[in-house]
């Protein structure tokens, strides 16, 4: 039985962390067993999903002392006798696989999800900015010191951080959990949308339960929301408003553009976050706020729904380590117009390459979504093709499987470099 612990900052609704519980669920329960670890100051709000499916949860908040995090992660695990340890980060992987190094686990794994600045959340201060140079300049130290292997959710990733990694394939791999396809899937996109919880919910006393009680599951309506699909056409962006490189400022310009020639859109943008406030103001300033829904953070069900409701999915991240939204969008059948990048490259299905376009030309981004917009023969047959692609190369189940393979090839190949340095003594 191969002992495998996956280190993420907590369970929320990222990407990283709805994979990784997908990993829980599905994985090989004869060949391995998975726990799971958090860094950050609370579990988080899917961690009892995790429980249900029967992983442990250990808790091991990162501080600023590195050389401390490290040591206490080392006594965490000590008694654990884990054989990997997969830690999901870029530079915080560096204390983190010092101490499993320190606990004696042979297998440990730096995970890189970003081909992004290291850091880019983080507050525009003196000091946060010394806090993150620290983590970042010791944190790759002690992966290219401490990590026995390096997977990247994508080749964009890991060319930002190890531009020659290709060099070396035994110790750099790209890798990432994938989509599932069965869940993701197309659907009735006019009765899945009106499961929708609605963004703007009754005042308390006219069917609201306020906090607490059943949520408010309103129909979402042209009329109260403004994307029904049966008339009109909707562009959906789902993303954190935590990371201004996400861009959802160029959504809504692009978006501006549209309207010119297909006023009957509307813009849906799924995710929440500081940076939301700013984007209100410019949706009110470029006078498209009418068509312009907010809906905020959405579950897993509602992001699926709202996906079959879209008739083309809008992206414009200025960085991403493999963004999974455009995999679930490809997967679910809707066309993508996206940034120009390598990552989107890297996700999208290579007919889907004529349809990116560079942050300083959203006159082109206009025109592909306008394209998608007018023609449906188009939207049909792209999303097929959108679908196969992520159907061939980034199923979950054929991801995993990958997964477990590597987990015991690199398990096997330590056990054999260890028998092959055992002296056997001679009589």
């Amino acid at each position: 039985m191969i002992r495998v612990l996956h280190v993420i900052n907590s369970f929320g609704r990222g990407g990283s962390e709805t994979q990784l519980l997908q990993i829980l669920k599905e994985y090989d329960r004869t060949q391995f067993h998975i726990e799971a670890s958090t860094i950050g100051s609370e579990p988080g709000l899917l961690a009892h999903a995790a429980r249900e499916l029967g992983s442990e949860i250990l808790s091991c908040p990162k501080s600023p002392n590195l050389f401390s995090f490290s040591r206490r992660v080392a006594r965490e695990i000590h008694e654990k006798q884990y054989h990997i340890v997969h830690a999901h980060f870029d530079a915080w992987s560096g204390p983190i696989l010092r101490g499993a190094a320190q606990a004696g686990v042979p297998v440990r794994i730096a995970h890189l999800r970003s081909s992004g600045a290291q850091g880019m959340g983080v507050a525009n201060t003196r000091l946060a900015r010394i806090g993150r140079n620290i983590v970042v300049r010791l944190g790759r130290h002690w992966i290219e010191r401490y990590a026995t292997h390096v997977l990247g959710v994508s080749g964009a990733a890991l060319d930002a951080r190890w531009p020659g990694w290709q060099s070396n394939p035994q110790r750099f791999m790209v890798w990432t959990a994938g989509v599932d396809c069965r869940y993701f899937s197309p659907g009735n996109t006019h009765s899945s949308i009106h499961k929708i919880p609605h963004p703007n919910p009754l005042p308390k006393g006219e069917g609201a339960s306020g906090f607490g009680g059943v949520p408010d599951v309103r129909p979402i309506t042209n009329q109260s929301a403004g994307f029904d699909t049966v008339s009109s056409p909707n562009i959906v962006c789902v993303g954190n408003f935590f990371l201004r490189s996400k861009r959802q400022d160029l959504a809504l310009r692009i978006f501006s553009l549209v309207r010119k020639s297909v006023p009957s859109a509307r813009l849906v943008f799924v995710g929440h976050g500081t940076y939301e406030k700013d984007c209100r103001e410019l949706a009110e300033e470029l006078g498209v706020a009418g068509f312009v829904d907010f809906v905020g953070l959405r579950d897993r069900r509602e992001v699926l729904n709202l996906l079959r409701a879209a008739t083309v999915f809008l992206s414009c991240s200025e960085s991403e380590g493999l963004p999974n939204v455009l995999l679930e969008a490809q997967a679910v059948g809707v066309p993508v117009v996206a940034s120009d990048i390598p990552a989107n490259r890297e996700a999208l299905a290579p007919d889907f390459h004529d349809y990116l376009f560079r942050h300083d030309r959203l006159e082109s981004a206009c025109a592909y979504v306008l394209r998608f917009l007018t023609d449906p023969e188009l939207r049909t047959r792209l999303g097929r093709i959108g679908r196969r692609h992520v159907q061939t190369h980034y199923d979950s189940t054929r991801c995993l499987a990958r997964l477990e393979t590597l987990y015991k090839t690199l398990v096997q190949d330590f056990m054999n470099t260890v028998a092959s340095t055992t002296t056997v003594p001679t009589k």
